[in-house]
């Protein structure tokens, strides 16, 4: 796997924000609900991992 680039925290909050806008567009299309794929080394699991998130501040 390759090793990820460290995300400053402003595009950290930027993804943050694109996820909650998703969602609440599904909302308002009529969904019930959306489902999160934070598994296999994608974005959210490599923050989830202790393996690869070896940030010390408040994303770590």
């Amino acid at each position: 796997m390759a090793t990820a680039a460290r995300s400053a925290t402003s595009q950290i909050e930027e993804t943050v924000a694109r996820f909650a806008e998703t969602a609440q567009r599904a909302q308002e299309a009529g969904f019930d609900g959306v489902e999160i794929h934070a598994a296999h080394g994608y974005l959210l699991s490599q923050f989830l991992s202790p393996l690869t998130n070896r940030r010390t501040d408040q994303w770590g």
